[in-house]
């Protein structure tokens, strides 16, 4: 018998945290009756980490957010009237990834966009940026701006479950916020190193969390390896110099997560943000008694899939003998960005 809270919750089963670790309960009956931080009572036969369900109890988690949380994932159901749209809102907006259904979650594994689903720096981010330039042309240059700006960041961190990728993004999205209020300017690997320190202050077990690790290791690489482009299409060269360093980055961490690494998710991350941003501008508007916003979101979340599934490619391992010319790789990779004065003497 198991007891422990719902932390992913899948069309074919349910990943529970216990005092014990990590359990991953298979049963698409299980997986229907819950939500992500509901408590479950498990009745099943144990297989290391692997546990056959016979019989459970669901107990809904009763606090404010989370309840929150369920009705916001309804009334996308409800109003949207697409697995597809609904579920990728609740994600999104909600961090709630118990309604995906398996045809998103393919479209997104298979391209190396997962990441997306997973509230992160893009979701807080999008957050943090609207609600801080909103407020900056509302209220002009004071200080006081920031204020607000750091509790909707808040909020939104805390709706969406609090992981340790949000809470991450949350704190670097606030600490950026005040630096550019108060006039001044922090070394992003300052911020990175005060952020790892924060994060494992507040939960020290997030060091073993695998999300926690991807999440945190991508910014370092951004950190690292960014440089900019010259040019008219400087932005886009440098948005796929960018997700290519991080792919690089995290290729034996999600070789030993998921089995490969994907070489199409820089491409694809990049094709997907103008979908994101449009999810993230309508998905509000569809829990309106309008017919348009819906109807606006399930054109987005239907093109955005087809065109995932389009550009996916299949999944590349990580043996052991390619740490040498990976490591080898990431050094070349920190030599060409933006450490100045380095390619003048090649000149």
């Amino acid at each position: 018998m198991l007891e422990g809270r719902a932390s992913i919750v899948t069309e074919t089963g349910v990943f529970i945290e216990t005092g014990d670790g990590r359990f991953w309960i298979a049963g698409r009956r299980c997986a229907a009756c819950c939500m992500e931080s509901d408590s479950l009572l498990v009745l099943g036969e144990a297989r290391g980490s692997r546990v056959r369900c016979w019989e459970f109890r669901v107990r809904p988690s009763s606090d404010g957010l989370t309840l929150l949380r369920r009705w916001l994932v309804r009334q996308w159901g409800r109003r949207l009237r697409s697995p597809e749209a609904s579920g990728l809102a609740s994600a999104l907006l909600a961090g709630e990834r118990s309604a995906l259904p398996d045809r998103v979650r393919r479209a997104f594994r298979g391209a190396g966009t997962s990441h997306i689903l997973s509230v992160s720096g893009l979701h807080v981010s999008l957050i943090a940026g609207a609600v801080f330039l909103a407020l900056r042309l509302a209220a002009g240059r004071r200080p006081w701006v920031v204020l607000p700006a750091i509790a909707a960041v808040s909020a939104y961190v805390l709706l969406t479950g609090a992981r340790t990728p949000a809470v991450r993004s949350g704190f670097m999205a606030s600490a950026l916020m005040c630096s550019a209020s108060a006039g001044l300017r922090f070394h992003p690997l300052v911020l990175w190193s005060c952020a790892v320190a924060f994060v494992l202050a507040a939960c020290p077990g997030s060091a073993w969390d695998a999300g926690a690790q991807m999440s945190f290791t991508a910014v370092l690489a951004l950190v690292l390896f960014s440089r900019k482009f010259p040019g008219r299409l400087g932005g886009l060269s440098a948005g796929l110099y960018s997700g290519a360093c991080v792919t690089a980055s995290l290729a034996p961490l999600s070789a030993c997560t998921y089995g490969s690494f994907q070489i199409s998710s820089p491409w694809a991350t990049l094709m997907s943000m103008p979908f994101m941003v449009a999810l993230f501008a309508l998905g509000p508007a569809a829990l309106l008694p309008w017919p348009l916003p819906g109807g606006a979101v399930r054109l987005v979340a239907g093109v955005w899939l087809v065109l995932l599934e389009k550009v996916s490619l299949p999944g590349v391992p990580f043996p052991g003998w390619a740490w040498l010319p990976w490591v080898m790789f990431l050094g070349v990779l920190l030599a060409l960005s933006k450490r100045k004065g380095f390619l003048k003497r090649f000149r």
